[in-house]
């Protein structure tokens, strides 16, 4: 496979990259500019409630969606894709790619006690 990105500037080419990557993987990965030099730092976390329930959470932080995907994929294979669905609908979402970061350690967490 060759695939081919044109443009004249790095981060236009990085766009296209992730763009297609998405396309390939029926994923969408959010893309933030670089900050600009002498920037503040980055916003403070999110403060923890209905939309943010672990932000201060260590695991929210360092579960991927990878990780969640292979519990989910378990899942299905010992032919429990209906509990994984109701998992999901559980978190509002109909697809792995839906959840949001601060949900990959909880929808983890129910799919691994399945």
């Amino acid at each position: 496979m060759q695939v081919t990105f044109g443009g004249t500037d790095l981060s236009s080419i990085v766009k296209q990259m992730i763009g297609f990557l998405a396309e390939v993987h029926g994923t969408t990965v959010p893309v933030q500019p670089p900050a600009a030099a002498g920037a503040s730092a980055p916003p403070s976390a999110p403060a923890a409630g209905k939309d943010h329930p672990a932000a201060t959470d260590s695991a929210t932080e360092t579960t991927t969606l990878e990780q969640v995907r292979t519990a989910f994929t378990a899942l299905v294979q010992a032919g429990k894709s209906e509990r994984g669905k109701a998992i999901l609908a559980e978190f509002g979402v109909q697809r792995l790619s839906d959840l949001k970061p601060a949900q990959h350690a909880d929808a983890l967490k129910k799919a691994q006690e399945v």
